[in-house]
């Protein structure tokens, strides 16, 4: 009698290569589920774009209101690649800086929005407004000086602001910058931009959030030696 040989392991084998499959597709489409679901985490607010919708692409979709920065917020459907960062400044949009998820803060320079909205690898486009540019404490402060003030000819004390300028800003928008703080203290060019440390009249801290040319603004931090003698050797 002829010997059969039995080899159960040919079952199992074809079955966790079966289930490996399944799981990478669950995976890819638990990736894909998430990719629409992604947040753009600026440093004063959370937006949470809605899920994309593949079908609205070929049909107009309803512009959003222009933000008066003249500023845009794109994302991407995945990590920014080279060719999609290249396609877009093909077109005349300059990305200025980076924003948690996938996210650009752009000029459009009259770019439609929509135009963008059509291409495959944009999710999202929105405004970047006044509001997001300032840090918290400077929110209220702003908040403040557009209330009537019961003195007004009292003139407000002036404040210690830190100011990030675009990287690709117009000769003539960070010019306006300069001349609306009472007084530049530092300046610093770095690769993401221009930081100005002044003074500036709380009334002018909505104008400047409203400049093409900002990006951000915070209170200048404070410095302060907690060393006497080695402040005393370094003057």
């Amino acid at each position: 009698m002829a010997r059969v040989r039995y080899r159960p392991r040919v079952k199992s084998d074809a079955f966790a290569v079966a289930w490996r499959k399944v799981g990478a597709v669950t995976a890819l489409l638990a990736v894909l589920g998430s990719a629409d679901a992604k947040s753009i985490r600026l440093r004063n607010e959370i937006i949470s774009p809605p899920p994309a919708r593949p079908q609205t692409r070929a049909v107009s979709v309803t512009p959003v209101a222009a933000a008066p920065t003249g500023l845009s917020l794109v994302q991407f459907t995945g990590p920014p690649r080279a060719e999609w960062r290249q396609h877009l400044e093909t077109l005349g949009v300059e990305l200025l800086r980076y924003v948690p998820d996938d996210t650009f803060v752009a000029d459009l320079n009259d770019v439609p929005a929509d135009q963008l909205r059509q291409l495959d690898f944009v999710a999202w486009v929105g405004p970047y407004r006044p509001e997001h540019k300032l840090h918290r404490d400077l929110r209220a402060v702003a908040s403040r000086t557009t209330a009537p003030s019961p003195s007004p000819n009292t003139p407000a004390e002036p404040i210690e602001v830190s100011l990030l300028l675009s990287p690709r800003a117009k000769p003539q928008d960070a010019t306006a910058v300069r001349d609306s703080l009472q007084q530049i203290q530092q300046e610093s060019k770095l690769r993401s931009g221009t930081v100005l440390r002044g003074k500036v009249d709380p009334a002018q801290l909505s104008g400047l959030a409203e400049s093409r040319a900002v990006l951000w603004i915070e209170p200048a931090p404070r410095m302060k030696l907690f060393d006497e003698v080695s402040s005393k050797i370094v003057a």
